[in-house]
């Protein structure tokens, strides 16, 4: 439980440093704050380590210092990191500098980066190392804040001549706000998807996602946001290269005129299944971005995601994924009549029995939370391999 342990930090460094460590190393279960009478650079630092996992952690009310999670040259692993109510002069949530991993299950809400004069800076900037892939699934960005001219909620970036993957799976993005001239930077020279996520009541000056790289987009909801959905740059000045944006299964505000490609350079893929209509969100509840029954984007999405894209086994109220024959767009589903399966385990042996008067599709198999296979409807069985005896799964 995070909230058995507090860490106060009365230091004006880091409260927690983590530097050259070999294979795997992991911090869990507490919760972290700074005494704001000291300026203090950071929380959590950790730099070229192999596996770097956070998970359980709360880091929360912490003000005057610069950054609150920064982390270099590391491959990491953040599951149910909440980081809430900070006030900080770089970045206000997270800094991740060449990195590689997976952050899912994870809140960055309530979060304000005060002005700077460091320039291009976020209250969660992802800079994704080389060719690898980072992966940001389940998480939740809302009501974060920032107060410069020239600092954005989210900037994801890759170096120069580097083309790393950077995946949001299944993200909600909403009532964030920003002086800057868009709400979300993607300055990632690799591929930047966006799979089932919601962008809803986020304010900027001017657009909601800046492409400065290309953009594949599948079962997504844009509403309610800032003058143009989706803007993508003429960066041909300075780099020379045009970008790609391709668009599929979504839900945008103004359709194909929620789209500004600047000076025409850059290709833009309105392709099948996109809409522009009221989402019709529940608008009430612990979920107010959830579906009402009323939503025209219910069952009007795609699992044919692009390659190696696998949307996790529950959406962020915790409902399957996958009800019905076709998925939701956006990052909710709303529940379905689910069969009442009779299920049986024996050694490693799932087996199941349907009842009468229901009919499926195929059955989804999930490990630990991970996406295994999908079996025919005609399947009443599944065997998993390779496990360590005595082990819990």
């Amino acid at each position: 439980d995070m909230e058995n342990t507090i860490l106060f930090n009365e230091l004006n460094t880091e409260a927690i440093l983590g530097a050259y460590l070999n294979g795997f190393t992991e911090i869990s279960n507490f919760s972290i704050s700074n005494s704001s009478e000291m300026n203090t650079e950071l929380v959590i630092f950790g730099y070229e380590i192999d596996m770097f996992k956070l998970s359980n952690i709360m880091i929360q009310n912490n003000s005057n210092i610069r950054r609150i999670l920064f982390t270099e040259h590391v491959t990491n692993l953040f599951d149910n990191l909440i980081i809430t109510d900070n006030t900080a002069d770089r970045n206000a949530a997270l800094s991740l500098n060449e990195n590689s991993g997976v952050m899912k299950n994870c809140v960055i809400s309530n979060n304000t980066l005060i002005f700077t004069t460091h320039g291009y800076e976020a209250v969660m900037q992802l800079d994704a190392h080389d060719d690898e892939e980072f992966i940001v699934e389940n998480c939740v960005f809302s009501n974060n804040n920032t107060t410069s001219f020239d600092s954005r909620i989210i900037r994801t970036r890759s170096g120069w001549g580097e083309e790393p993957t950077i995946k949001f799976n299944n993200c909600l993005f909403s009532d964030n706000s920003t002086n800057y001239n868009t709400f979300m930077d993607v300055f990632n020279q690799g591929i930047t998807e966006f799979n089932n996520c919601t962008f809803i009541n986020n304010t900027s000056s001017y657009s909601t996602l800046k492409g400065y790289g290309d953009i594949i987009m599948n079962n997504t909801i844009m509403h309610d946001n800032t003058n143009y959905e989706i803007f993508m740059a003429d960066w041909t000045p300075v780099s020379q290269e045009t970008y790609k944006l391709t668009v599929d299964y979504s839900n945008i505000q103004n359709g194909e005129n929620g789209i500004y490609n600047e000076n025409g350079v850059n290709t833009i893929n309105w392709g099948v299944g996109n809409i522009d209509e009221d989402p019709f969100f529940l608008l009430s509840g612990d979920h107010p971005y959830q579906l009402s029954e009323l939503s025209p984007c219910i069952d009007t999405g795609t699992l044919d995601l692009p390659f190696g894209s696998v949307l996790p086994a529950y959406d962020l109220a915790g409902n399957p994924r996958v009800c019905d024959s076709a998925v939701d767009m956006g990052a909710y589903e709303l529940p379905g009549l689910a069969a009442p399966i009779d299920l049986q385990i024996t050694d490693a042996t799932l087996s199941w029995q349907i009842p009468d008067g229901f009919i499926t599709s195929g059955f989804n198999i999930y490990f630990d939370d991970e996406f295994l296979t999908t079996l025919s409807s005609t399947t009443a069985e599944y065997t998993f391999t390779n496990l360590i005896e005595e082990e819990t799964y």
